[in-house]
This record gives C-alpha cells, sequence and structure tokens, in this order.
C-alpha cells in the first residue's frame, strides 16, 4: 500500500527482534503491542504508530497507521489457543471457562490492557471454521508478503 520496500528479516520471537531495534541491526519493526510498550514507556524505542483500527488506550500520542500515512491500513494480531483435533467439547468448554475467568480477573486484566493488548474471549470454534478474526471496520486488511 506504501510503496516502498521493506526487506523481511524472521526473528525467533519478539526478544530477539526487539533486542535488534535497540541495537541498530534494523531500522524499524513492526511488533506486538504486549513485547513493544515496555520498549517504547522506557524510551529504549519509539512508536510510530499502531495498527490497529483506533489508537490504543496506553499509548494515546500514538496515531494510527491508518490516520498518520496509509488510509484504510490496518493489521491486526491475535493469540489463540489450539488443541488437539478430537479434543472432547466438555474439555473444550472447561478450558474455554477457565480463560474467561482468567480474562475477568481485574489485576490480570489491567496488566494486559497496560501493555496495549485487548483480551477477550471469543467462543471456541471448530477446527473446519476460518480462524480469522473478523471486523467490524470497512478498513482494508493487509497481508505480509515473505
Amino acid at each position: 500500500m506504501a510503496g516502498i520496500d521493506l526487506l523481511h528479516v524472521p526473528y525467533k520471537g519478539a526478544a530477539p527482534q526487539l533486542q535488534a531495534l535497540i541495537a541498530g541491526e534494523v531500522a524499524l519493526t513492526f511488533a506486538t503491542a504486549p513485547a513493544a510498550v515496555p520498549f517504547v514507556k522506557n524510551k529504549q524505542a519509539r512508536a510510530i504508530a499502531v495498527t490497529t483500527a483506533e489508537r490504543v488506550s496506553t499509548l494515546p500520542d500514538v496515531p494510527t497507521l491508518n490516520e498518520s500515512a496509509l488510509p484504510g491500513y490496518v493489521a491486526v494480531g491475535w493469540n489463540g489457543l489450539v488443541a488437539p483435533a478430537g479434543l472432547p467439547a466438555p474439555i473444550v468448554q472447561k478450558i474455554h471457562a477457565t480463560v474467561a475467568k482468567i480474562y475477568a480477573m481485574p489485576d490480570m486484566r489491567e496488566r494486559l490492557v497496560n501493555l496495549a493488548a485487548s483480551p477477550r474471549s471469543a467462543r471456541p470454534r471448530s477446527s473446519r471454521r476460518s480462524s480469522r478474526p473478523s471486523s467490524s471496520s470497512g478498513l482494508k486488511r493487509s497481508r505480509i508478503r515473505r
């Protein structure tokens, strides 16, 4: 969308990715908010933009990429729990209920929100259905090509 050429440099996780940024080995990186926010808050890294549809409450002065440079750009990461195929439904429901209780704990919720994470517990889904999160906005989704 931006018409620029960026080199994809694969790292084995957020820690070496952010270490490379801080050490000056790479000029910029797309990092998850929970991994990057502590480095931004202690001034080891500078947040240029967030890729979510709205600004994040933890970094209210950081614009979205959509509003600052690339209208229509939104890229949102998500995490999910994955279990072996055929896991009995009662076990899936028990895991789901436990995760929902953890997300409802005020101290856990505060910790996640302070890292700019959006703790949500979705209904368990069958692996046959799409695992891609849906968007309620009309903004375009991006794909990273490697």
